[in-house]
């Protein structure tokens, strides 16, 4: 649910929220190509030529109770169709001895908007709403991952370090999970670090029925800092 080098595909945060990230995802229009090396090693690069913007809600964008907007008119400046705004990255992946792991390295657009007021003189701005410049600052991400197994146990990390328009942060995770029976459980800590640090604390649970055809989740987020939790419950048939 929560991958910091996961930044080709936009989501939609609706459904982020309440089905989860694999169904959030939105497709967008690449061209990917393999280089299989020596030692179970492979090179993947992928080329983004359209630019493609995340959204709040698919159904009622303007109303959605998700959206960050500001109030007032917004003048929504998306990346258009050239070279200069061609997104792209390419990644390594290996194994040594029982450990899996990849490198990662992306160029492309924020997938979300960044809001900056439109400046007005004095005599207008008691007759104009307010107006907001909606942009996709392009960034940098540098990335890398592992998994691996310890007896029962599947323990993984993730880190990814982001340079663009807003201050350079990071973001990182480790998280372990197992398997008993019909049930697989998660446990997760990600470390986020820009102007200040911040902790979420996030676990999974799962239940299958019926040869997997039923299944029941549940996932809960917890931020220590800001004493907020989020608790999503999922029945799937």
């Amino acid at each position: 649910e929560f991958q910091p080098t996961d930044v080709v595909n936009p989501i939609d945060l609706s459904r982020f929220l309440l089905e989860g990230r694999s169904e959030a995802r939105l497709p967008v229009a690449l061209v990917r190509g393999r280089a299989f090396l020596p030692r179970s090693s492979t090179l993947e690069a992928i080329v983004v030529p359209v630019f493609r913007g995340g959204t709040f809600d698919q159904l009622d964008e303007d109303t959605s109770p998700f959206r960050l907007s500001p109030n007032g008119l917004r003048d929504r400046r998306e990346p258009g169709v050239s070279w200069r705004n061609v997104q792209g990255g390419a990644r390594v992946t290996s194994t040594i001895g029982r450990v899996d792991w990849s490198l990662s390295a992306w160029r492309g657009f924020e997938s979300f908007p960044v809001y900056t007021p439109v400046p007005v003189t004095s005599d207008e701005l008691a007759l104009r709403i307010p107006t907001f410049l909606e942009t996709f600052p392009r960034f940098t991400m540098f990335g890398g991952d592992f998994e691996t197994v310890r007896g029962p146990w599947g323990l993984r990390g993730e880190l990814a370090w982001f340079d663009g328009a807003s201050p350079r942060s990071f973001e990182g995770g480790l998280g372990a999970d197992r398997r008993a029976g019909d049930y697989r459980v998660a446990l997760n800590a990600v470390v986020s670090r820009a102007d200040e640090t911040d902790v979420t604390l996030v676990g999974w649970a799962e239940r299958t029925f019926a040869r997997e055809t039923r299944s029941a989740r549940l996932l809960a987020v917890y931020d220590p800092a800001d004493d907020t939790a989020f608790v999503r419950g999922i029945r799937a048939v």
